[in-house]
Protein backbone atom coordinates (compact mmCIF):
# COMPACT_ATOMS: atom_id res chain seq x y z
CA UNK A 1 0.00 0.00 0.00
CA UNK A 2 3.12 2.50 1.06
CA UNK A 3 4.41 1.75 -2.49
CA UNK A 4 1.48 2.25 -4.16
CA UNK A 5 0.86 5.75 -2.25
CA UNK A 6 4.88 6.95 -3.07
CA UNK A 7 4.10 5.89 -7.04
CA UNK A 8 0.74 8.05 -6.91
CA UNK A 9 2.45 11.05 -4.58
CA UNK A 10 5.19 10.43 -7.90
CA UNK A 11 2.90 10.49 -10.47
CA UNK A 12 1.54 13.49 -8.85
CA UNK A 13 4.70 15.58 -8.68
CA UNK A 14 4.81 14.43 -12.65
CA UNK A 15 1.92 16.24 -13.37
CA UNK A 16 2.02 19.26 -11.32
CA UNK A 17 5.36 19.99 -13.19
CA UNK A 18 3.94 19.04 -16.71
CA UNK A 19 0.81 21.44 -15.76
CA UNK A 20 3.28 24.20 -14.80
CA UNK A 21 5.02 23.82 -17.60
CA UNK A 22 2.08 24.08 -20.15
CA UNK A 23 0.77 27.03 -18.35
CA UNK A 24 4.21 29.33 -19.07
CA UNK A 25 3.72 27.54 -22.74
CA UNK A 26 0.24 28.88 -23.06
CA UNK A 27 1.40 32.37 -21.21
CA UNK A 28 3.84 32.91 -23.96
CA UNK A 29 1.65 31.80 -26.92
CA UNK A 30 -1.19 34.12 -25.41
CA UNK A 31 1.60 37.48 -25.25
CA UNK A 32 2.39 36.36 -29.18
CA UNK A 33 -1.41 36.56 -30.02
CA UNK A 34 -2.21 39.79 -27.85
CA UNK A 35 0.44 41.45 -29.92
CA UNK A 36 -1.01 39.97 -33.34
CA UNK A 37 -4.13 41.61 -31.98
CA UNK A 38 -2.46 44.69 -31.43
CA UNK A 39 -0.79 44.96 -34.82
CA UNK A 40 -4.29 44.14 -36.61
CA UNK A 41 -6.15 46.79 -35.10
CA UNK A 42 -3.27 49.23 -36.21
CA UNK A 43 -3.88 47.73 -39.83
CA UNK A 44 -7.67 48.29 -39.27
CA UNK A 45 -7.28 51.40 -37.79
CA UNK A 46 -4.57 53.57 -40.17
CA UNK A 47 -5.28 51.24 -43.43
CA UNK A 48 -1.63 51.40 -43.72
CA UNK A 49 -1.14 47.87 -44.94
CA UNK A 50 2.33 48.65 -45.50
CA UNK A 51 3.57 48.95 -41.85
CA UNK A 52 5.58 45.90 -40.51
CA UNK A 53 5.94 44.86 -36.69
CA UNK A 54 9.24 45.57 -35.57
CA UNK A 55 11.19 41.74 -34.83
CA UNK A 56 13.96 40.98 -32.93
CA UNK A 57 16.95 40.65 -35.32
CA UNK A 58 18.43 36.47 -34.77
CA UNK A 59 21.12 38.21 -33.11
CA UNK A 60 19.44 40.28 -30.45
CA UNK A 61 17.63 36.80 -29.52
CA UNK A 62 20.70 34.79 -29.39
CA UNK A 63 22.38 36.69 -27.17
CA UNK A 64 18.90 37.11 -24.97
CA UNK A 65 18.28 33.58 -24.99
CA UNK A 66 22.36 33.04 -24.32
CA UNK A 67 22.14 35.23 -21.19
CA UNK A 68 19.57 33.27 -20.04
CA UNK A 69 21.27 29.89 -20.14
CA UNK A 70 24.09 30.96 -18.73
CA UNK A 71 22.05 32.43 -15.96
CA UNK A 72 20.26 29.38 -15.72
CA UNK A 73 23.99 27.16 -15.41
CA UNK A 74 24.87 29.64 -12.21
CA UNK A 75 21.40 28.40 -10.70
CA UNK A 76 21.65 25.34 -11.03
CA UNK A 77 24.80 23.71 -12.50
CA UNK A 78 24.08 20.25 -11.19
CA UNK A 79 21.25 19.38 -13.32
CA UNK A 80 22.77 22.45 -15.97
CA UNK A 81 26.63 22.18 -15.75
CA UNK A 82 27.00 23.50 -19.62
CA UNK A 83 25.27 25.36 -22.12
CA UNK A 84 24.65 22.50 -24.18
CA UNK A 85 23.34 20.81 -21.26
CA UNK A 86 20.30 23.43 -21.38
CA UNK A 87 19.98 23.05 -24.80
CA UNK A 88 19.90 19.12 -24.91
CA UNK A 89 16.37 19.31 -23.11
CA UNK A 90 14.72 22.21 -24.96
CA UNK A 91 15.88 20.00 -28.39
CA UNK A 92 14.24 16.85 -27.21
CA UNK A 93 10.75 18.57 -26.30
CA UNK A 94 10.84 20.58 -29.67
CA UNK A 95 11.10 17.36 -31.78
CA UNK A 96 9.17 14.94 -29.42
CA UNK A 97 6.40 17.61 -28.12
CA UNK A 98 5.90 20.24 -31.22
CA UNK A 99 7.39 18.52 -33.90
CA UNK A 100 10.02 20.37 -35.06
CA UNK A 101 12.48 18.99 -36.97
CA UNK A 102 15.53 21.26 -36.52
CA UNK A 103 17.78 19.36 -39.21
CA UNK A 104 15.30 20.68 -41.44
CA UNK A 105 15.34 24.08 -40.15
CA UNK A 106 19.45 24.24 -40.49
CA UNK A 107 18.31 23.52 -44.39
CA UNK A 108 16.28 25.88 -44.85
CA UNK A 109 18.96 28.45 -43.11
CA UNK A 110 21.24 27.69 -45.60
CA UNK A 111 18.81 28.11 -48.44
CA UNK A 112 17.45 31.62 -47.24
CA UNK A 113 20.84 33.32 -46.51
CA UNK A 114 22.49 31.37 -49.90
CA UNK A 115 25.02 30.09 -47.85
CA UNK A 116 27.35 27.17 -47.86
CA UNK A 117 27.61 26.77 -44.10
CA UNK A 118 25.94 24.47 -42.03
CA UNK A 119 24.14 26.44 -39.12
CA UNK A 120 23.90 25.21 -35.74
CA UNK A 121 20.32 24.50 -34.44
CA UNK A 122 20.70 27.21 -31.73
CA UNK A 123 21.41 30.19 -35.02
CA UNK A 124 18.80 28.05 -36.74
CA UNK A 125 16.02 28.03 -34.33
CA UNK A 126 16.91 32.21 -33.81
CA UNK A 127 15.82 32.44 -37.72
CA UNK A 128 12.04 31.07 -37.35
CA UNK A 129 10.01 33.42 -35.49
CA UNK A 130 7.11 30.53 -34.30
CA UNK A 131 10.26 27.62 -32.91
CA UNK A 132 12.23 30.56 -30.94
CA UNK A 133 9.19 31.34 -29.30
CA UNK A 134 8.55 27.79 -28.17
CA UNK A 135 12.09 27.60 -27.54
CA UNK A 136 11.46 30.73 -25.20
CA UNK A 137 8.92 29.20 -23.07
CA UNK A 138 10.94 25.73 -22.40
CA UNK A 139 13.74 27.75 -21.77
CA UNK A 140 11.76 29.53 -18.95
CA UNK A 141 10.42 26.47 -18.01
CA UNK A 142 13.41 24.61 -16.90
CA UNK A 143 14.28 27.67 -14.62
CA UNK A 144 13.25 27.09 -10.06
CA UNK A 145 9.64 27.84 -9.94
CA UNK A 146 10.70 30.72 -7.36
CA UNK A 147 13.06 32.40 -9.83
CA UNK A 148 10.49 34.83 -11.61
CA UNK A 149 8.25 35.55 -8.62
CA UNK A 150 8.78 38.85 -6.66
CA UNK A 151 9.81 38.93 -3.39
CA UNK A 152 7.90 42.01 -2.25
CA UNK A 153 4.45 41.07 -3.93
CA UNK A 154 4.40 37.32 -2.88
CA UNK A 155 5.22 38.80 1.04
CA UNK A 156 1.97 40.87 0.35
CA UNK A 157 0.22 37.84 -0.51
CA UNK A 158 0.79 36.43 2.21
CA UNK A 159 0.30 39.35 4.54
CA UNK A 160 4.12 39.15 5.87
CA UNK A 161 5.24 42.49 7.70
CA UNK A 162 7.79 44.49 6.37
CA UNK A 163 10.66 43.10 8.73
CA UNK A 164 10.30 39.78 6.98
CA UNK A 165 11.02 41.65 3.89
CA UNK A 166 14.39 43.07 4.86
CA UNK A 167 17.31 41.52 2.50
CA UNK A 168 20.49 40.82 4.41
CA UNK A 169 23.10 43.07 2.69
CA UNK A 170 24.99 40.07 0.79
CA UNK A 171 21.90 39.35 -1.18
CA UNK A 172 21.18 43.05 -1.92
CA UNK A 173 25.19 43.12 -3.32
CA UNK A 174 24.39 39.71 -5.13
CA UNK A 175 21.52 41.35 -6.90
CA UNK A 176 23.52 44.39 -7.41
CA UNK A 177 26.57 42.23 -9.03
CA UNK A 178 24.50 39.63 -11.34
CA UNK A 179 23.97 41.78 -14.25
CA UNK A 180 27.77 42.80 -14.57
CA UNK A 181 28.13 39.37 -13.60
CA UNK A 182 26.14 37.73 -16.27
CA UNK A 183 27.18 40.36 -19.29
CA UNK A 184 30.91 39.46 -18.56
CA UNK A 185 30.38 35.69 -18.58
CA UNK A 186 31.70 34.98 -14.72
CA UNK A 187 31.16 31.74 -13.52
CA UNK A 188 33.08 31.57 -10.63
CA UNK A 189 31.49 30.73 -7.64
CA UNK A 190 29.54 33.46 -6.00
CA UNK A 191 30.67 36.07 -8.90
CA UNK A 192 33.74 36.12 -7.24
CA UNK A 193 35.84 37.62 -9.97
CA UNK A 194 33.48 40.25 -11.02
CA UNK A 195 33.49 41.41 -7.27
CA UNK A 196 37.48 41.48 -7.51
CA UNK A 197 37.47 43.23 -10.72
CA UNK A 198 34.84 45.65 -9.53
CA UNK A 199 37.10 46.58 -6.14
CA UNK A 200 40.03 46.95 -8.54
CA UNK A 201 38.67 49.34 -10.25
CA UNK A 202 37.60 51.40 -7.28
CA UNK A 203 39.32 54.40 -5.61
CA UNK A 204 39.54 52.86 -2.48
CA UNK A 205 42.70 52.28 0.00
CA UNK A 206 41.86 48.59 0.83
CA UNK A 207 44.31 47.87 3.46
CA UNK A 208 43.37 50.85 5.68
CA UNK A 209 39.86 49.95 5.74
CA UNK A 210 40.78 46.27 6.57
CA UNK A 211 42.89 48.11 9.18
CA UNK A 212 40.18 49.92 10.66
CA UNK A 213 37.87 47.29 10.15
CA UNK A 214 39.91 45.04 12.49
Amino acid sequence: MALNEDLLNKRIKELDSLYEQALKQITGLQNTIVNLKKYAGYIVKSGDFTSVPSRMSNEAWRKRASEMIRELIKLDKKNYPTFNSVLYPIYIRLRDVYGVVLDQLRKDFRYDNYTLRYPSAFEAISSDDVVREIFDSLLISLFPKDYFEDEVLSAIERGDAVECIIEQPEEIMMKIIAPLAIKNNDDSYGYINTFESVCDNMDCSWGNLQTRYI
